[in-house]
């Protein structure tokens, strides 16, 4: 959490405007579960009632802010066309971040971050040195993040040491501002940037011959129970398992012959 409140730096609760909190909750509804969201909101309620309770203030200007419901197993996917309209109408600054996305599963906030330094292009991998969990980990890319990020090389007029920045070559503030016109525009409803992490887990999952421990792998989640949404999505290696006790109960006797009877 304090790492993404680093956005108020320094500044007194006083000083911070109720419109600069919901400006700061509608970026992380871009890359967090509503609990997440939630949980922030909650923390800065908390910060503006002790201001009150010291007379600091004389009310909360969060109080109008309400809680969102909170759904975590929501599992949004892209589909094909929805793919195709989105990249069609996003701005070309941003078409080889959302592939990158689709591509790698990585969380919006670890686009973000990510400086060319921690992209090795000689083991066709991406380091994360800091994830969700605290933990670092490695990203495997495939030929479709290769080729966005040669893009990314070939188009940018500033290259500064994030890979996904803004026209001065800086860290990406309020993507949501970027976002949702995008969205808006491709005309997909009800949907965050967190959602391409999920088409990507989606569509791994159906993939012939994956499993969900590999699934897991390839996302970073930390325990198998974060990826159990997308069991129902990979029934190959339960049909193949399944199938063997097939296979094998048709060389078991069953004590019978076709039109003859066992003594």
């Amino acid at each position: 959490m304090r790492t993404d409140l680093r956005v108020f730096g320094t500044r007194l609760a006083i000083d911070i405007t109720a419109r600069e909190v919901e400006d700061f909750l509608a970026t992380l509804r871009a890359d967090h579960a509503v609990a997440t969201v939630n949980r922030y909101a909650k923390f800065l309620k908390a910060v503006f009632n002790r201001a009150i309770k010291h007379g600091r203030l004389d009310r909360n200007p969060l109080t109008p802010i309400k809680l969102e419901r909170e759904n975590n197993a929501r599992n949004r996917c892209l589909s094909s066309d929805e793919e195709k309209r989105l990249l069609d109408v996003a701005p070309p600054w941003m078409r080889p971040m959302i592939k990158v996305a689709l591509h790698t599963g990585m969380r919006l906030g670890e686009l973000r971050a990510l400086r060319w330094q921690d992209v090795d292009d000689k083991t066709g991998s991406i380091h994360i040195k800091r994830d969700k969990a605290g933990d670092g980990r490695w990203v495997v890319m495939n030929s479709v993040v290769g080729d966005a990020l040669r893009e990314v090389r070939h188009e940018r007029k500033i290259l500064g040491p994030f890979v996904f920045s803004s026209a001065e070559g800086k860290y990406l503030h309020n993507f949501e501002r970027y976002w949702r016109p995008v969205i808006t525009a491709a005309k997909i409803p009800d949907f965050r940037f967190h959602d391409l992490r999920h088409t990507f887990a989606s569509r791994l999952a159906m993939s012939p011959g994956v499993d969900l421990y590999t699934i897991q792998r390839a996302g970073g989640w930390k325990t198998p129970t974060m990826v159990q949404r997308y069991a129902h999505l990979s029934p190959d290696h339960m049909r193949a398992a399944v199938e063997k006790l097939a296979k094998a109960s048709s060389g078991v006797p069953t004590g019978t012959k076709t039109g003859t009877a066992t003594k």
